[in-house]
């Protein structure tokens, strides 16, 4: 979890942001950045839509505006978590829920602003499929695990290793190397988004494209 205040060195408008294992292995994870080079593409990786937050995109991120770790309790199953601030100039509030036992994490931001919610997923995860009221989406990674997310709202966008930095993608540096990887975009009632990541059972030996591709999209 990404709490504070602004970093001059970090820089990120990644307050708010989440990272998760499960089963052993990464779900939720931080993209990287594809430069360090002013441009366009290290704005892309510095933004908010880059990270797993939930985003007011009608107002502009006020730097100065920490957000706090207002309480954890970390037990056996349903450890609660909430993060407060007002990184938009009004009150938000993002609760966790982290079932470790059961693999799932259930993540309920405020609706006192318009707000878009964005999940990077690690470059294992392959999309399945997309249900017809775009309110649940299922990923596959190479092992077998099943990944479902559930959302109250509406999946706006899975973007998997598309054109442009904004494409779907992971990145390390140094080198620098990019991986595709599933990038969801959820709009309209997104106060709650559910994730279960369910370990493989057996039985499947699909093998998942995974080669690292050089230099970036």
């Amino acid at each position: 979890m990404h709490v504070g205040g602004d970093s001059q060195i970090h820089g990120r408008e990644d307050r708010t942001s989440v990272g998760w294992w499960a089963t052993g292995r990464p779900v939720l994870v931080d993209p990287g950045t594809t430069t360090y080079i002013a441009g366009a593409a290290r704005e892309w990786s510095c933004s908010a839509p880059a990270h797993d937050v939930a985003a007011d995109l009608g107002r502009r991120l006020d730097r100065n505006a920490a957000v706090t770790l207002v309480s954890i309790s970390l037990g056996t199953a349903r450890d609660p978590v909430m993060l407060a601030g007002r990184p938009y100039g009004l009150a938000q509030v993002r609760r966790l829920v982290i079932d470790p036992t059961a693999n799932r994490l259930a993540v309920t931001d405020t609706d006192t602003v318009r707000l878009g919610q964005f999940v990077q997923l690690d470059s294992r995860r392959r999309l399945l499929d997309v249900d017809s009221r775009r309110r649940v989406a299922r990923f596959r990674d190479s092992p077998g695990a099943l990944l479902t997310v559930r959302i109250p709202g509406r999946i706006s966008s899975v973007t998997f290793g598309r054109q442009g930095v904004a494409g779907g993608w992971t990145y390390t540096d140094p080198p620098t190397r990019c991986q595709v990887a599933p990038r969801i975009t959820i709009v309209g009632g997104t106060k709650v988004g559910r994730s279960r990541d369910r370990p493989s059972r057996g039985g499947d030996a699909r093998r998942w494209p995974r080669g690292w591709i050089p230099g970036c999209p």
